[in-house]
């Protein structure tokens, strides 16, 4: 029995530590994505392209961060406020978002991180009608 409730208390403990990690890198990964909007909307896009995963930098230059904000103030209107950041679970990976009031538009600006602590998803979409999980 003494080995029983042992096991147990240990087993909590674990799970208590793994959570408080868990915790630990949704903070630093939302912290994160809210440099990440940051860069994006003052032409930064050197510095967004280096917290990109390796298929990120792949697939884009850091020329299309610099320019990202400037063309959907064209396509949008003028930048008005953002809304309070979220986490949604998408196929068990969390997404940091927030969404984008412009005078003529809103969309949500998304961020996911590997396991490394990389961007692997930074995009901006409609606001979904319903939630994504």
């Amino acid at each position: 029995m003494k080995k029983c409730i042992i096991a147990f208390l240990l087993g909590w403990l674990f799970c208590g530590a793994l959570s408080a990690q868990n915790a630990d890198i949704d903070a630093a990964n939302l912290k994160k994505a809210q440099q990440l909007l940051e860069w994006v909307q003052t032409a930064k896009g050197d510095s967004v392209w280096a917290e990109c995963a390796q298929s990120v930098q792949d697939a884009v230059t850091p020329k299309v961060f610099d320019l990202t904000w400037t063309a959907l103030e064209t396509q949008c209107g003028e930048y008005v406020s953002h809304g309070e950041w979220q986490t949604t679970i998408v196929n068990g990976m969390p997404f940091y978002h927030c969404d984008l009031t412009f005078k003529n538009y809103v969309l949500r600006f998304n961020v996911a991180f590997d396991d490394m602590g990389k961007c692997i998803v930074i995009n901006m979409i409609p606001v979904p009608e319903e939630p994504l999980s």
